[in-house]
């Protein structure tokens, strides 16, 4: 005759073991969703912020230029 065996949980306890690994999967999944969106993104560097204020790669930026690079990403500053 085999001994009987008890169960090492019960099964509320059982059931929130599950529902804790199932959330993990989850979150898990989203992270690494997360990371492979990050790595697909454009790196924006400070070279490509003097380009949009230098369109004419003169090397230089005056006031016009500041002003027109500001408003192609939607800032418009004032006089002040």
């Amino acid at each position: 005759m085999s001994p009987t065996r008890r169960p090492l949980l019960h099964l509320p306890e059982e059931d929130v073991l599950m529902g804790s690994l199932k959330e993990m999967c989850v979150q898990e999944n989203e992270l690494e969703m997360a990371k492979t969106a990050l790595t697909l993104k454009c790196d924006f560097n400070l070279h490509d912020a003097y380009h949009i204020l230098d369109p004419r790669h003169r090397g230089l930026i005056d006031n016009h230029d500041l002003r027109a690079g500001l408003s192609a990403i939607n800032v418009h500053p004032t006089s002040e």
